[in-house]
C-alpha cells in the first residue's frame, strides 16, 4: 500500500510545524505555519526523563534524527512527540514526573495548561 498525503501545508486555524532545524547540544529552531519561529531546548526533558524510549535520544546522533509528519515534530515512530502549542512558547521543554503533576497543578492552578469544563447550568423555562 502506498500513502501519499495531499493536504499539503496547513493554512487553518490550527498551528503546525512547517520546519525545524538543530542548533546545538539539544536545542533546535522551529518555525510554524503561523510565520513565528521559536527555539526549543529539549535537554533538560530528555536528561529527566526515565524512559528508555525518550533517554535514547540523549545521543546527538539519535536527536539529530527528528522529522515533520502531518505538522508535527517528531522522533522515531511516535517515541517522542510534543503539542505544538507547547513548542510554540519556545523556552526550554520540563519533565513532570506524573505523580508530581497533579500536586504542581493544584499548587499552581493558574500555571495548568488544562481547563476543565463549566458545569451546565439549568435554566428554568
Amino acid at each position: 500500500m502506498k500513502i501519499i498525503d495531499k493536504t499539503g501545508k496547513s493554512t487553518g486555524p490550527y498551528l503546525s510545524v512547517l520546519d525545524a532545524k538543530y542548533i546545538d547540544d539539544y536545542r533546535l529552531l522551529i518555525t510554524f505555519n503561523d510565520g513565528i519561529s521559536r527555539i526549543v531546548e529539549f535537554g533538560d526533558f530528555l536528561r529527566a526523563s526515565p524512559h528508555p524510549d525518550v533517554k535514547k535520544y540523549l545521543d546527538v546522533k539519535s536527536f539529530k534524527s527528528f522529522h515533520i509528519a502531518y505538522g508535527d515534530l517528531m522522533w522515531g515512530d511516535f517515541d517522542m512527540i510534543f503539542p505544538i502549542a507547547t513548542l510554540h512558547q519556545g523556552g526550554t521543554i520540563e519533565y513532570i514526573p506524573p505523580q508530581a503533576s497533579t500536586a504542581r497543578a493544584k499548587q499552581h492552578p493558574k500555571k495548568s495548561r488544562m481547563r476543565t469544563a463549566q458545569p451546565l447550568r439549568r435554566v428554568r423555562a
